[in-house]
């Protein structure tokens, strides 16, 4: 099925204001909206890193885990 008749689901994400700002500032130079940029970014990590497991991140998803 092509990506643009796939049903999307909503996501909040909480992001760095510098990110976020760097973020829109990238999507307006490509013409596009930031939603397509973030979920461009997430299927390229997918594709990547996708069926291979966890990759190497300088902060460790369990290190942030609350108690």
């Amino acid at each position: 099925m092509a990506a643009s008749k796939k049903r999307l689901i909503r996501a909040t994400i909480t992001v760095d204001k510098d990110d976020y700002t760097a973020i829109g500032a990238v999507a307006k130079r490509m013409e596009v909206s930031s939603s397509w940029l973030i979920r461009q970014a997430v299927r390229e990590f997918l594709d990547k890193y996708g069926d291979q497991g966890q990759p190497e991140l300088a902060l460790r998803l369990a290190d942030k885990r609350r108690t």
